[in-house]
């Protein structure tokens, strides 16, 4: 079975979906009460996740993770859109209050991998993501496959020949879309939706924090 890992917001629930509907029709994945959001103000989900043994985790590479012959699916997106969609669904600490997206991106996270992880770091959100993204890219080898959100979104006929390639099953059903929000508080599930709030200092907070070329 396929174990899927991911950078928070990134559209972990969305590439899960995917791949049970199209290499695992059928199957039950499910699993709950799930827990989830910042640690200083965890929320439950009482109604169980129907993909959720599809997950691996959020984590940062680990050994296990890059030697062990075991099939995984690693989801990335644009890193302004996961710091947005982490800014609108107020995953940070609960005395942080109302705060802007520019105030928000140019503070330290206090958690690291996921934010049910209490943890200091000198990292924000952007540089966290950067941080996460390469080091998953880092990993040469057959059990790694790679996928973009926006890749999956708006071409989702090739990433699904690609994955059953990489699967190497023969899937007994027809490709299925995903075309509905699925997950723990979803978004709006569009790309550049942060392009609502993006100012001139919004940019240059950005391009302190990561490359354009990022």
């Amino acid at each position: 079975m396929i174990k899927v890992y991911s950078h928070p917001r990134s559209g972990t629930h969305f590439v899960k979906e995917f791949i049970a509907r199209n290499l695992y029709p059928g199957k039950d994945f499910s699993h709950g009460p799930i827990f989830y959001g910042h640690w200083s103000k965890m929320q439950k989900e009482e109604q169980a996740d129907k993909n959720f043994k599809l997950f691996g985790s959020h984590s940062f590479p680990l050994r296990r993770h890059k030697y062990l012959p075991i099939k995984k699916v690693y989801i990335y997106r644009d890193g302004i859109d996961v710091a947005f969609s982490m800014w609108t669904s107020k995953w940070f600490h609960k005395d942080w209050g109302d705060i802007s997206f520019d105030d928000y991106l140019l503070r330290n996270i206090d958690w690291y991998s996921s934010p049910t992880v209490n943890r200091k770091t000198d990292q924000n959100i952007l540089k966290h993501w950067l941080a996460h993204v390469e080091q998953w890219h880092q990993i040469k080898n057959r059990f790694i496959h790679i996928i973009r959100f926006e890749n999956l979104l708006l071409n989702p006929e090739d990433e699904y020949e690609r994955l059953v390639k990489f699967s190497g099953t023969t899937p007994d059903t027809n490709f299925q879309k995903v075309e509905k929000l699925v997950g723990l508080a979803p978004n709006t599930g569009k790309i550049h939706k942060y392009k609502d709030a993006m100012t001139k200092e919004t940019e240059d907070i950005i391009y302190n924090s990561i490359s354009t070329k990022c």
